[in-house]
């Protein structure tokens, strides 16, 4: 059985999964907005211990648009990855930097290029 939860802006909080019905949760979800309703975090029990192991955090730039992402892979409060954008005057991603490992080290740089109707072309 799976059990959902909302705020008050339709948003899911939470989901609880109890996969033998015993009445115990097995694993759990939660997920916290900002006031533009965006995701700026979830978090997961993946064994039904009450100890978050993974937690996701994002962050938003004035448009509303992603601006970066981590992750913290087994709740040591030590990011593991980071990925951050940049976006043009249109709205429209420009790059994408990588760190993969969390050593504060880009890893990997994808940058996007686009024509006068907005197309992306690389």
């Amino acid at each position: 059985m799976t059990t959902y939860t909302y705020d008050i802006n339709g948003n899911k909080t939470s989901e609880i999964f109890d996969k033998n019905s015993d009445g115990i949760p097995d694993e759990s979800y939660t997920y916290t907005y900002d006031t533009n309703n965006n995701q700026t975090s979830e978090s997961r029990d993946s064994n039904g211990d009450g100890i978050f192991e993974y937690v996701y955090t994002a962050t938003y730039n004035a448009n509303g648009k992603q601006a970066s992402f981590s992750y913290d892979d087994n709740n040591d409060s030590i990011v593991d990855r980071i990925s951050i954008y940049t976006y043009d005057a249109n709205g429209q991603v420009t790059s994408y930097s990588d760190d993969k490992n969390g050593d504060g080290m880009v890893d990997e740089v994808t940058t996007y290029t686009y024509n006068a109707n907005g197309q992306r072309i690389s």
